[in-house]
């Protein structure tokens, strides 16, 4: 499961952090995804089955993961994603 663990701090609250994670049923940690932007939502993780390679929106832009290097800008403009 990909989650976007948003911490905050401060009155009123503010977000301080977005860390995206991936997680396993039981919802324990498998790695950490990528440091999320503090002002998108982050949504639609896809990965191969060995993991060399994840996707994800943050906003309306898709970035890429490859074998856990940072991930990085793909292509922007998109609203939605479904990985096959």
């Amino acid at each position: 499961m990909f989650v976007n663990r948003v911490c905050c701090a401060g009155l009123p609250a503010r977000t301080t952090s977005s860390l995206l994670w991936e997680i396993d049923p039981a919802g324990h940690l498998v790695r950490q995804v990528a440091i999320g932007f503090l002002d998108r939502d982050h949504t639609s993780l896809g990965a191969d089955p060995a993991g060399r390679w994840l996707l994800y929106l943050s906003g309306h832009d898709l970035f890429v993961s490859l074998a856990g290097s940072a991930p990085f800008l793909l292509t922007p403009g998109l609203i939605a994603a479904a990985w096959v």
